[in-house]
């Protein structure tokens, strides 16, 4: 009787052990990048992208999930050589849709800006819709860049033209742009006004924030996974899931867990609604 007893009793992790074993698994390719992900600290899994990929997560019971730290460039590698990974957030290019299955538009933020001290853009009477351009070319300023990371079409192809000019840092964390920026070593960057708010710290008020001349005031992301069977199976069970989540008001909060109250406009609501959840 004791033996039978001890059998039902084991036979429930005995069952659970082998679902994990045969569950499938998705690595989720994440960056040390606040305010979208906190990978460490007290304020662990509290950046944006950690809250939509939870809210994702919680809608794909059937796979394992693991998150794993890498450097941008890391990442798209493995997805390129169809390893089974994927990617909370990133932008589409041309490049990229050769290896990388896409979702519909899983973020949506305003849109990268000029990163700049208040000091040289009054020196350089640089306004607001400043040309990226010109920075380059008039002004001859230093920029630095992650590698293999996409800045939208308009600014990757103006960073190529001006390679010269600019430093390119591989990191998996983006502190070290941030230091270059205040020791001198570069000019400028582009970033998301909230996370050069949130890297900058007591040093923020030093610094603005211009729009770039031709850039849309929103940008969209994606989820992205390998370009392979299973990437493919991923992907049409993540639309699915987004169709479902990204209309709550859960999944909104999430995306602007970072922003200030002006960013949540009315500008910001409408192109949420009527580009965001249409696309």
């Amino acid at each position: 009787m004791k033996i039978v007893m001890r059998f039902y009793f084991l036979l429930p992790l005995l069952l659970l052990s082998c679902f994990s074993a045969s569950a499938e698994y998705i690595d989720w390719y994440v960056y040390d990048r606040p305010p979208a992900h906190f990978l460490s600290g007290p304020k662990k899994g509290q950046g944006y992208l950690d809250k939509l990929l939870a809210l994702t997560i919680k809608e794909l019971p059937e796979y394992q999930h693991n998150k794993v730290q890498a450097t941008i460039a890391r990442g798209l590698h493995e997805m390129a050589v169809r390893k089974n990974v994927c990617h909370v957030s990133i932008f589409k290019t041309e490049k990229r849709e050769a290896f990388t299955t896409f979702s519909i538009g899983s973020m949506m933020s305003p849109n990268l800006q000029v990163i700049i001290t208040k000091k040289l853009a009054k020196s350089l009477n640089l306004r607001d819709n400043v040309s990226l351009e010109e920075l380059f070319t008039k002004h001859q300023l230093r920029a630095i860049k992650i590698p293999g990371r996409s800045y939208t079409k308009l600014v990757d192809e103006i960073f190529k033209r001006h390679s010269k000019l600019i430093h390119s840092r591989a990191t998996s964390s983006e502190s070290g742009l941030y230091a270059m920026l205040q020791s001198g070593r570069a000019d400028f960057l582009i970033a998301v006004p909230s996370s050069a708010n949130y890297a900058l710290a007591e040093a923020a008020p030093l610094y603005e924030s211009l729009a770039i001349k031709d850039m849309k005031k929103y940008g969209t992301a994606y989820i992205g996974c390998s370009k392979t069977p299973f990437g493919e199976k991923v992907i049409k069970k993540v639309n699915k899931v987004l169709r479902k989540i990204r209309g709550k008001e859960a999944y909104l909060q999430a995306m602007s867990t970072w922003l200030s109250e002006d960013e949540i406009n009315r500008d910001y609501l409408e192109y949420y609604h009527q580009q965001f959840l249409v696309n």
